[in-house]
């Protein structure tokens, strides 16, 4: 059985994704293009991976690395990418979402407790969340979501 590249897992989660909004009513295109630009002058297509004219979707499949207890400090950097290419969108009306793939927790030694990637990086990083932006992650196998930004808890 051949080894699934990460490329080939990244296009499956995207797929898990459009099928678990598809599941909920919300039809997405793959690769939807919307126009960007942070000062209004200069403008660009960027394609987001999945949406449609009111909702744009970015999809990570991460993972802890080295045996589930190191924090992927290069994969949340596009994560961050992501959340600029969000802020970049002219049309406020237009909601955004990250979904990650829904990891185990883990204790970090951080006096946080246990906690998942996408909660980890949420945590770390809200900041640099341009507004009418949701964090979720995404059970693979049974295509449930859990919506981690913003809290219910809060």
């Amino acid at each position: 059985m051949k080894k699934l590249t990460n490329v080939e897992k990244g296009r499956l989660f995207t797929s898990a994704v459009r099928d678990y909004f598809k599941r909920n009513g919300c039809c997405l295109d793959t690769e939807f293009r919307v126009e960007v630009s942070i000062n209004g002058e200069f403008k660009k297509n960027h394609k987001f991976d999945l949406g449609n004219k009111s909702l744009l979707v970015e999809c990570k499949r991460y993972t802890w690395t080295k045996g589930n207890r190191r924090i992927p400090v290069a994969k949340m950097a596009t994560a961050n990418e992501a959340m600029l290419y969000f802020a970049a969108v002219r049309d406020s009306s237009i909601k955004k979402r990250l979904f990650m793939l829904e990891t185990n927790t883990i204790e970090l030694n951080t006096g946080k407790g246990h906690e998942t990637l996408a909660a980890y990086y949420v945590r770390k990083n809200k900041h640099l969340f341009p507004s009418n932006v949701e964090v979720y992650e995404l059970n693979e196998c049974t295509l449930h979501a859990r919506r981690v930004y913003p809290s219910d808890e809060a």
